[in-house]
């Protein structure tokens, strides 16, 4: 006799928003590694040690696939929803809203490799080049922290199909520690750094699946 099955819709959005996450944490390499770092110094100049062909894979490999990451908010919601209130809403809309610069932030890189490589960028054109990039850097730092710490509070104040742990395991916390890499540990830390967005959301959808599970099977125990 034949047996139906029912998808589970939420977790294959997770595991289709891990992908995307791995690829843009690829098209971020492409676009951004440099294995002498520098990504802080606000010059561009690491971009010069980076071969136009990387950065054009880069760039589109980034702008088709990061978008996708997003799918992964719908497992998100589904365990922080028992919560209630405005706080699960809060950072399912705070996540889009710190992808939409990461996106936009992915999509310059391109036209700043472009004027560094050709020289024909000066201070004055730098400096707008900066005005223009370095805010919406800023917005994805800061709202993404911001999502983090609520989303932090949902999990160990209110009932959510987590396990406690979960809420250590957010992108913002993954963000930090790939920060004091850069800054401890540089030949690592240069590698993670520039895809640090990225991997920071696939390994938050990847726990969220294992937290998921592990919730769901202790409530029944």
């Amino acid at each position: 006799m034949a047996t139906s099955t029912t998808t589970d819709y939420p977790r294959l959005a997770a595991k289709v928003a891990i992908a995307a996450a791995l690829l843009g944490a690829v098209a971020d390499l492409l676009l951004l590694y440099s294995p002498n770092g520098g990504y802080e110094t606000g010059d561009y100049q690491f971009l010069k040690e980076i071969s136009t062909n990387r950065i054009i894979v880069g760039h589109y490999l980034g702008i088709l696939f990061i978008p996708l990451e997003m799918l992964g908010l719908f497992h998100i919601y589904r365990c922080i929803k028992p919560a209630g209130g405005w706080m699960p809403w809060a950072v399912v809309m705070g996540a889009l809203f710190v992808g939409y610069p990461g996106v936009a932030y992915h999509g310059m890189v391109a036209f700043i490799h472009t004027l560094v490589t050709q020289g024909t960028a000066d201070a004055g054109l730098m400096e707008h080049m900066r005005l223009l990039s370095e805010p919406v850097g800023a917005a994805l730092a800061v709202g993404g922290l911001a999502v983090a710490g609520i989303f932090m509070y949902i999990v160990i104040k209110k009932p959510t199909l987590y396990p406690k742990w979960i809420a250590f395991a957010n992108p913002g916390t993954f963000y930090v520690v790939i920060a004091i890499s850069y800054l401890l540990i540089p030949p690592v830390g240069n590698v993670l750094m520039p895809a640090a967005f990225n991997l920071s959301f696939l390994l938050f959808f990847a726990c969220s699946l294992v937290a998921e599970r592990k919730g769901v099977l202790s409530s029944t125990k």
